[in-house]
């Protein structure tokens, strides 16, 4: 039958709520697929999860998918080391994807056989899941999302049939590209083009270096905030605070958030990226201040108090330069919202 016709029948056997498709080269990770459920139950108009994959070594694979205009994808934050993330937050926080490799997802068991996945027209195999993942999204609606608190350790090709097979694979990955471009290229024309991107795939440096692919993997948010805030050490997430966040979620906005007097204890930065914003330490700013010369990768500066904004209004200017000022706030670029509470 060959794999996309053997998920195909398979599925339409199910008789569970939701479908998780798995290959036969993963170790899963404790909580993994407790994770995918939940998320369907904590976040709505949800149509696929896809986990974070990392390799036998520890190192990440994929936080999601990133797919270019002329159809090629690229694994987002492939090469990092996969351990150290408190200050990757791209990595770390859930966020809503291009797609997510079908090695493993989750995704409702009505919704797959609604839209009758996998569409035929991928035989005998490659992007049926990239398509599986735009039409979740461009025909129904529902958001395809990244859960970085599932994990699973991908020993890549070994489905396939692991090396000495590299020609036939990039041969069939090439014909599902194609396919792939031909069925989708009036939604694929606003998307980057890779050469956009001044890194290269090999080059494990790119996140650090280039802000173009932070805002590409943002591109399915209708704006982007940085979200300057006070933790309350006895009540770190306040009721005032979670209402904030809920706000911009309801728009649809990527929200970075910045606790400029202390980090996040564990707890409440987990619940934070579980929510879906990018936590960015505080050493973090000494970075983006660095970048002064980049452009601005957010849309709006909201302060969540005044001396929120007090604290940090040096280093965020550096690092974001069409910020705001008293002086400066009807030429700005960037809007700044300052809850005066």
């Amino acid at each position: 039958l060959g794999y996309l016709q053997a998920v195909t029948n398979a599925a339409r056997l199910a008789k569970g709520q939701y479908l998780l498709l798995l290959n036969n080269d993963l170790i899963i990770h404790k909580n993994c697929i407790a994770n995918l459920f939940h998320t369907f139950e904590t976040h709505p108009n949800v149509g696929l999860v896809a986990p974070r994959f990392v390799d036998l070594s520890g190192k990440l694979l994929e936080a999601g998918g990133i797919i270019f205009n002329d159809g090629k994808g690229w694994s987002y934050g492939r090469g990092d080391i996969g351990r150290d993330q408190h200050s990757l937050a791209a990595f770390t926080s859930l966020r809503r994807v291009d797609y997510g490799s079908a090695a493993c997802v989750m995704l409702p068991t009505a919704l797959f056989i609604t839209l009758d996945l996998y569409d035929r027209y991928f035989l005998p195999a490659y992007y049926e899941d990239t398509d599986m993942a735009f039409q979740i999204r461009e025909k129904v609606g529902l958001n395809v999302l990244y859960q970085p608190f599932s994990i699973v350790t991908h020993a890549e090709s070994t489905t396939y049939g692991g090396k000495g097979k590299e020609q036939a694979k990039a041969s069939l990955m090439e014909s599902g590209r194609s396919k792939f471009e031909k069925k989708w290229r009036s939604v694929l024309t606003p998307y980057h083009g890779p050469s956009k991107f001044a890194w290269a795939p090999k080059n494990e440096k790119w996140l650090k270096d280039h802000d173009d692919v932070f805002d590409h993997a943002t591109r399915l948010y209708s704006f982007r905030v940085l979200f300057l805030a006070i933790i309350d050490a006895k009540d770190p997430l306040n009721g005032r605070l979670l209402a904030s966040l809920k706000v911009f979620f309801a728009a649809k906005a990527h929200v970075t958030i910045v606790f400029v007097n202390r980090n996040a204890d564990e707890a409440s930065l987990a619940k934070l990226q579980w929510l879906g914003c990018s936590v960015i330490p505080l050493n973090e700013l000494v970075l983006l201040q660095r970048q002064a010369a980049m452009p601005c990768r957010y849309d709006l500066i909201f302060a969540h108090s005044l001396s929120s904004y007090q604290a940090v209004r040096a280093t965020v200017s550096g690092a974001c330069p069409s910020l705001p000022t008293a002086q400066t706030a009807s030429q700005s670029v960037t809007p700044l919202i300052i809850d005066a509470g």
